[in-house]
């Protein structure tokens, strides 16, 4: 529910025909400023409003002690009035002016007495609202909160490699800040006589902040252009799955066919060179609001962002085939001859080859979010390593040419 100001006041009991209620968003309201409503004068009790325990003021001599309120209701069964000095309840000993809600003691108290009363007033109240209400004429516009809460102190960002995500926080706004009015009353007869203005009185109405204050932001573009992520209840946000660039690949690949074992058959051996590191992946941008449950919006805090994230090397894994035009790809179904998480080793004999075949390797280097680099691409022919067989039947004689 929205808040409005509640005015409430004594009813006149003289001719008063109606009340001018002006307001101001400054102390100093005057008749020129705005009038936002009239009200007409209404029945009289229309609106009563009790008091408990009201301190009245006393005169000089101690004699005569003031109410906050006057045309107090002179009705002893329905609207009782008590009087208490310091406590207890008085039935003798003084008059009340019920018209002008003053205490009138028979004999003078000291400066340490206190006076106290329970009472009920004939009152005008009031909302400084547009809705219906009886009586009322609204000419004016609603008060209500137009200010925005604080910006959020503090953001900040920082990286979680280890988790794959950028985590951004910022301090929580503890209140709402609340739109203050002034106003004024006076009244008018018939004829358009007019009284002084009363004092003035004041009222905040704070709305209270949002469910969810805080208005997170994004940019991709380091803060030219901005997209709102959400609302939240908390102080923090979590942008995950940050890391999503491939790790280099590997360098320098070579193959060399070769000659193992005993007896010896053929083999292929890789050499290269392993990626020093993974690559960073930037985070995106990030700004934060605050609102309150009227939609009024803060300015955006300073922008935090971007922050590198990058989750480390994993793996060097290496898929072969049989040459048919084209390599390994990372996601077909190419044999694995090599997987390792130990990236000091840059090698791999392969054993496990046929003599006249050409077999076609990619290596691949992948990181702990699972991307995974570009292939290094190497080709292997590897030949006719059998002997012939040994010559049999072999003899020697003697012959004449």
């Amino acid at each position: 529910m929205p808040k409005r100001t509640k005015l409430v006041f004594d009813r006149n009991s003289d001719d008063t025909q109606k009340y001018n209620v002006y307001r101001g968003n400054q102390t100093g309201v005057t008749s020129s400023s705005e009038l936002v409503m009239e009200i007409s004068q209404p029945a009289a009790q229309s609106v009563i409003k009790d008091v408990v325990g009201e301190t009245l003021s006393a005169d000089a001599e101690f004699l005569v002690y003031t109410a906050g309120h006057k045309n107090i209701i002179n009705d002893g069964t329905n609207y009782p009035v008590t009087v208490y000095v310091n406590g207890t309840e008085q039935t003798t000993g003084f008059t009340i002016n019920y018209l002008l809600g003053k205490v009138t003691f028979d004999v003078a108290l000291t400066v340490n007495d206190v006076i106290t009363m329970d009472y009920s007033y004939d009152a005008v109240e009031v909302l400084d609202d547009d809705g219906t209400q009886t009586n009322v004429t609204f000419l004016g516009t609603v008060a209500q909160d137009l200010a925005a809460p604080d910006i959020p102190a503090n953001p900040g960002i920082v990286g979680d490699d280890a988790n794959n995500k950028a985590i951004v926080s910022w301090d929580g706004v503890l209140a709402d800040n609340g739109s203050q009015y002034f106003y004024k009353v006076e009244a008018e007869d018939e004829v358009g006589n007019k009284s002084t203005l009363t004092a003035e009185v004041a009222a905040v109405l704070t709305e209270g902040l949002h469910a969810n204050p805080y208005v997170l932001e994004k940019s991709e573009d380091g803060g030219n252009t901005w997209s709102i992520v959400g609302e939240f209840s908390t102080t923090s946000y979590e942008e995950t799955g940050v890391d999503t660039t491939a790790p280099d690949g590997v360098a320098s690949l070579v193959s060399t066919v070769t000659e193992v074992g005993d007896p010896l058959k053929p083999a292929v051996q890789l050499t290269w060179q392993n990626p020093a590191d993974d690559n960073e992946t930037m985070s995106l941008t990030y700004r934060v609001k605050s609102q309150d449950a009227n939609g009024n919006v803060s300015s955006p805090g300073a922008a935090v962002g971007p922050v590198p994230v990058s989750t480390g090397l994993k793996r060097v894994f290496i898929k072969r085939k049989v040459d048919d035009g084209t390599y390994p790809t990372n996601n077909d179904t190419s044999l694995v001859v090599f997987d390792s998480t130990d990236f000091t080793n840059q090698s791999f004999v392969d054993l496990d080859v046929a003599e006249d075949t050409i077999y076609n390797y990619s290596v691949f280097v992948e990181d702990n979010a699972a991307n995974v680099s570009v292939a290094a691409t190497v080709q292997a022919s590897v030949g006719d390593f059998t002997a012939p067989e040994t010559v049999t039947g072999l003899a020697a004689e003697e012959v004449t040419i």
